[in-house]
């Protein structure tokens, strides 16, 4: 159920396909943090339930600042090829991102060694779950949305590539025409 509402918000804040790949995201990192309690054999109480849902929400968060970058970058850089929108996007909230999350991880790594049997289960699950959100948001949720809109706007990309190509090979010819000494009409 959470996961329907969170695909259902987040295909209204912005499209299905960033939607999608988000809530593909958030369930891979909650399987990570459900594989790692089943391997490390612990307890599964309401703190660790909590723990997975406060993983769950941490990861969603994380994803929707890069994708709304992506989307603010998209009507900036209406021309460019979403290859370029998506690493202009992610290298801008790259640096943010891995600053969330280490100021984040630092007090449950103490929370872990320090805070007594009762809480361990819960810090264990949300040091899994801020590790694996982290690597998903940047490397699964990001590339899984830009699979889907590469295909989403596949006529777009190409006449973009044309346009492109076309420009390249003007600026050939222009090139080539300086070479051999030609001069060259500029005020047509």
């Amino acid at each position: 159920f959470v996961v329907a509402v969170i695909l259902f918000y987040v295909t209204v804040r912005f499209k299905f396909h960033f939607a999608l790949a988000g809530v593909l995201a958030l369930v891979h990192d909650a399987l990570i943090c459900c594989g790692m309690i089943s391997l490390f054999n612990i307890e599964l109480n309401l703190t660790v339930v909590a723990a997975i849902l406060t993983i769950i929400g941490y990861s969603i968060n994380d994803t929707i600042v890069i994708f709304d970058r992506i989307r603010e970058n998209s009507g900036i850089m209406k021309d460019e090829h979403p290859d370029t929108i998506f690493n202009v996007s992610m290298s801008q909230t790259l640096g943010r991102t891995i600053v969330t999350s280490l100021t984040t991880l630092f007090p449950v790594v103490a929370l872990f060694i320090f805070g007594g049997s009762n809480i361990q289960g819960f810090a264990f699950v949300i040091i899994v779950g801020i590790i694996a959100g982290t690597i998903s948001t940047l490397f699964l949720a990001a590339t899984v949305a830009l699979a889907f809109e590469k295909s989403a706007s596949k006529d777009k990309i190409k006449k973009l590539e044309a346009i492109k190509e076309k420009e390249e090979k003007k600026a050939k010819e222009l090139q080539a025409n300086s070479d051999a000494g030609v001069a060259v009409d500029v005020t047509t």
